[in-house]
């Protein structure tokens, strides 16, 4: 009968709007998710550079350490300039183990193939300059003379080292403005979408509403 049929007619309808209710509350909870999974993962790798920043601070920290090991070495060889060779050799020893100890640990923790050519070009001249720096620490005990001569070499080992480093640092913050990019940008089409989704929802609530308003409240 005509009844039967409006009441399937109407029982359809609402069986269909909840059904677009459901799929749009199980589509907002997988874009919800995804999102959540992206933004942590976007946290995490900004954390990452950020660890990888702090790491090359410190290397570079360093780097200024060791060059005032060698003017101390280098003034020490002056009679009764108050420099202690010995401890001045032992503050070197500590500032190039931090500084290579510094340098590994940015390594390690870069994921990003800029970041790891960046800090793999440092470590040649690393090695030039830490080496140049003992060599005039260590002749500052006896040969005063060859000491001051060398310095001009180890200074440009220290200009060497201070270009690649900054080349490095230049890539690090790079990669850290592109991750802080791509999460804003992500942050802002998950808020775009879940809003698409809510909007959805209350359109497809409000049909339903209708729906029912119109085929069963108004013929009672």
């Amino acid at each position: 009968t005509l009844s039967e049929w409006h009441m399937v007619s109407l029982s359809a309808k609402i069986v269909g709007g909840i059904a677009v209710t459901g799929l749009v509350c199980a589509i907002a909870a997988g874009a919800g998710v995804f999102t959540v999974d992206r933004l942590g993962s976007e946290l995490g790798n900004s954390l990452r550079v950020g660890q990888i920043v702090r790491a090359h601070m410190q290397g570079d920290m360093m780097h200024d350490a060791i060059r005032a090991d060698v003017i101390g070495a280098l003034e020490s060889t002056i009679i009764g300039s108050g420099f202690d060779i010995e401890k001045i050799s032992a503050d070197f020893a500590e500032h190039s183990k931090s500084f290579r100890e510094s340098i590994e640990a940015a390594s390690k923790l870069a994921v990003d193939p800029a970041i790891g050519e960046a800090l793999k070009a440092v470590e040649a001249p690393l090695l030039s300059y830490e080496q140049s720096a003992r060599a005039i620490i260590g002749m500052a005990t006896g040969d005063a003379t060859g000491a001051r001569a060398a310095y001009p070499a180890f200074m440009q080992q220290f200009e060497n080292l201070e270009g690649a480093m900054e080349e490095a640092a230049d890539k690090i913050e790079a990669v850290a403005a592109a991750e802080a990019v791509t999460a804003r940008d992500l942050s802002q089409v998950g808020l775009i979408l879940m809003l698409g989704l809510l909007g959805v929802g209350v359109a497809v609530a409000a049909a339903i509403v209708l729906v029912a308003r119109r085929q069963v409240v108004r013929p009672l």
